[in-house]
């Protein structure tokens, strides 16, 4: 069987990995689990390398031991590495106070990033989703079910995924998600976020710790390609996958632009925008079956980041016929009327 040297790993099928640990007896080191979507290889393959990974298609599983992508030995066939799934390079760690809806999920073992964007709608990348995902937002855990984008089955450049939580995510005010095109230019900044590794090919972070970092715009979507391409300092790593990236306006505004897809672990990522007509079909689809309105494309959403609901005054009176309630809003919760009004409630239910 022939040996393909990592110098001409560049890849037909774009991957994508989404990291998950499992029991270190399994191996010698620390093993990772990987999923490559719509790769048809159907027999083992094996990478020398440091980190042992096992990597699944929608066919039998493909081993792999990866570092440094060394020879790998295939049955008469070429695997192109091009790109794979991210954490963030060259970031900062973030105060979670100004992201409290950026979350890290869990989706059967393996972690993502993600985002609220309404109060029952969770962003996320389609190759992360496995139908099933859990996080958790101070002391309040949710659940949902995600519903991929049906064309990201025939292009990667779709990796679109929203889930139906539960119930209410309460506390925190939604990101809204940028439907229009024309506030990307090419050179301009997007600021990229997530939970993932912070070191060029790989390692470090995953550590719970949210990172964000600038980067540059280099190619915008055209034709079937939904990418929004970036290039800089920052980069997305292992486990940056289905974060949000930002663009703020002069205004103050700070819009979700598109979710994280791919990228080459150092100093280019792919990100799939939301403004793109397939992502605009897919919302529409996604909205007309479960009705939950998400910030930035329904009016009806309410408690988002972008809304222009009115606030609450610093203090408050509440009277009915068998109670008066005054309240006092603390700093920092000035626009935050939905979650003021369920805290509200919380309260309430402390009284004995």
């Amino acid at each position: 069987m022939p040996k393909l040297q990592a110098s001409e790993l560049s890849l037909a099928n774009k991957l994508h990995l989404t990291y998950r640990k499992r029991p270190r007896k399994q191996v010698c080191g620390p093993l990772h689990i990987a999923r490559i979507n719509a790769l048809p290889l159907r027999r083992s393959l094996t990478l020398s390398a440091m980190t042992a990974m096992e990597i699944f298609t929608e066919d039998p599983m493909i081993l792999f031991k990866p570092a440094l992508l060394g020879a790998i030995a295939l049955p008469s066939f070429f695997l192109f590495a091009e790109t794979v799934k991210p954490t963030l390079i060259g970031g900062t760690i973030a105060n979670p106070a100004d992201w409290p809806a950026s979350v890290y999920a869990s989706l059967s073992g393996s972690r993502c990033s993600a985002t609220v964007v309404g109060p029952r709608v969770l962003a996320i990348a389609a190759h992360c989703s496995s139908g099933k995902v859990s996080f958790s937002v101070g002391p309040n855990n949710y659940t949902g079910t995600c519903s991929n984008a049906r064309e990201y089955s025939s292009n990667s450049t779709a990796d679109y995924s929203l889930c139906l939580l539960d119930r209410d995510v309460i506390g925190v005010p939604y990101e809204s998600l940028n439907q229009d095109a024309t506030r990307l230019k090419i050179g301009a900044d997007l600021l990229l976020t997530g939970y993932g590794c912070i070191r060029k090919g790989g390692g470090g972070g995953n550590d719970g710790n949210y990172r964000i970092g600038r980067s540059q715009i280099t190619r915008l979507p055209s034709g079937s390609s939904n990418d929004i391409v970036t290039v800089g300092t920052a980069a997305l790593c292992f486990g940056d996958s289905g974060g949000p990236a930002f663009l703020t306006l002069p205004s103050g505004e700070r819009w979700v632009v598109s979710v994280n897809s791919r990228g080459d672990i150092r100093s280019t990522s792919y990100l799939s925008s939301w403004s793109s007509s397939t992502a605009k079909a897919f919302i529409e689809r996604w909205h007309a079956k479960f009705g939950q309105p998400i910030c930035g494309v329904h009016a009806a959403a309410r408690g988002c980041r972008n809304s222009n609901e009115l606030s609450p005054p610093a203090e408050f009176e509440v009277e009915n016929e068998m109670v008066r309630v005054l309240g006092k809003v603390k700093p920092g919760y000035e626009k935050s009327l939905p979650e003021i009004k369920q805290a509200v409630v919380d309260a309430l239910q402390e009284v004995k």
